[in-house]
């Protein structure tokens, strides 16, 4: 949620962003640091959001700093306390771009400035990375730690490969295929970044490779003035700030694409949602089909796609003509055998643009604007489809309703462009 914020924050406003992983961090930083506003946030560890804003009013030079409360808890106590401590503003998550800026302006307006283009906030002096999901990158570190972290973050947007040092990348580039891009991260102390930037240089002769070094912070500006590195990144072993690192050296286009990748979490919760919906409207419990069991009776299919500029995700459902006849005739009070084909279309189309709404809301909180499209639904024989891709495979369920011979089946998965 931090990632998010400061997102927000730097498309809004002219501002240098200090940030703090818990209150007495941010504490520190208030004694040390020249600090207009605090945005503090009731659930921290180490110490909380309520102790910090104490601490802050204690404090004679502080007592008067602007303070704005950030909670996602329906905690009126807490609430409470903030405002007889004097925050001058409370931000409810989730929040959108609008909501925070809309919290804020009062007390930034005077930084406030015409959101512009993801690609001309970040460094001028850097390229942008842009990834397709055809194509490769090699992430190298010694800490299996950090391998793993960023290595999760770009298999969202493209292949990934890794290498525990640099000898091992070495020798996957002399071999090939060569990948479109390495991340150098932290090597052995015989080889340093930019040495082994020169090395890969020379090697790859002719080949088209992006190369992104991931280093502390003191070495960013160096690296990037020796020219080597396309792109130079703050390595640390966090999820949270290496995503917020890693955006910072992405095209827009590849930027939108992990923000939107629609997470494992996203897609459980997605399709546990609508069983329960399909549940709710049908009136029966449905349970989880045997496997490979195939959609192969007459049925009602419907689709969709939620898009943004450069990440599409389709959402197919599939419900068999029975299910979809009783599940019409419990919610139109119409009787099954007067039921036209236009209106079962309509019914299953209805389901489906609820599951879209939901997973469009969850995506709501992230710095990009995603769409609904228009859903084309017919009555069909069968599914007619192969689930082919992993990722539709991963992205499916079958449900069964009690004494039925055919499953319904629903799909979320990328779509083309993500």
């Amino acid at each position: 949620m931090r990632v998010l914020m400061r997102r927000f924050l730097d498309l809004d406003f002219e501002l240098d962003v200090i940030e703090a992983d818990d209150g007495t961090t941010a504490l520190e930083v208030l004694l040390n640091e020249p600090v207009d506003v605090v945005m503090l946030d009731l659930r921290m560890r180490v110490m909380g959001g309520i102790d910090a804003l104490k601490a802050i009013r204690r404090t004679p030079r502080l007592a008067s700093l602007p303070v704005v409360f950030v909670t996602g808890v329906a905690d009126e106590e807490a609430v409470s306390i903030a405002v007889s401590l004097g925050v001058q503003a409370i931000v409810v998550k989730p929040f959108t771009r609008e909501s925070l800026r809309d919290r804020t302006q009062t007390l930034l307006g005077g930084a406030i400035k015409t959101p512009p283009s993801a690609a001309s906030r970040r460094r001028s002096t850097q390229k942008m990375i842009d990834l397709a999901p055809t194509q490769s990158v090699l992430v190298v570190d010694r800490e299996l730690e950090y391998r793993s972290v960023l290595s999760t973050l770009l298999a969202r947007i493209a292949k990934v490969a890794e290498a525990p040092n640099e000898f091992a990348a070495l020798t996957l580039c002399l071999e090939g295929p060569c990948p479109d891009a390495i991340v150098f991260g932290q090597l052995s102390e015989f080889s340093p970044l930019d040495g082994c930037a020169q090395k890969v240089r020379e090697i790859t002769t002719g080949k088209p490779l992006a190369l992104v070094a991931a280093a502390p912070a003191e070495q960013v500006g160096p690296l990037r003035a020796k020219g080597l590195f396309d792109a130079v990144m703050v390595r640390r072993c966090d999820a949270e700030f290496t995503t917020d690192s890693l955006l910072d050296v992405l095209s827009e286009r590849s930027a939108e694409r992990l923000l939107l990748h629609t997470s494992a979490t996203d897609i459980v919760e997605a399709l546990d949602w609508t069983r329960q919906e399909m549940t709710r409207v049908s009136g029966l419990a449905l349970r989880e089909a045997p496997a490979g069991m195939a959609a192969e009776a007459r049925g009602v299919r419907a689709q969709v796609e939620l898009h943004s500029a450069h990440a599409t995700y389709r959402l197919r459902l599939f419900v068999p003509m029975p299910l979809a006849l009783g599940i019409a005739a419990r919610n139109t009070n119409v009787e099954a055998d007067a039921l036209s084909d236009v209106e079962l279309s309509g019914v299953v189309s209805n389901l489906l643009a609820d599951s879209a709404r939901h997973l469009q809301q969850r995506l709501a909180a992230r710095p990009c604007t995603v769409e609904i499209g228009a859903i084309q639904a017919a009555v069909a024989d069968t599914l007619g489809e192969t689930l082919g891709s992993a990722a539709e495979q991963r992205g499916t369920r079958r449900w069964l309703a009690p004494e039925a011979t055919c499953p319904v089946v629903f799909t979320l998965a990328p779509g083309v462009g993500a």
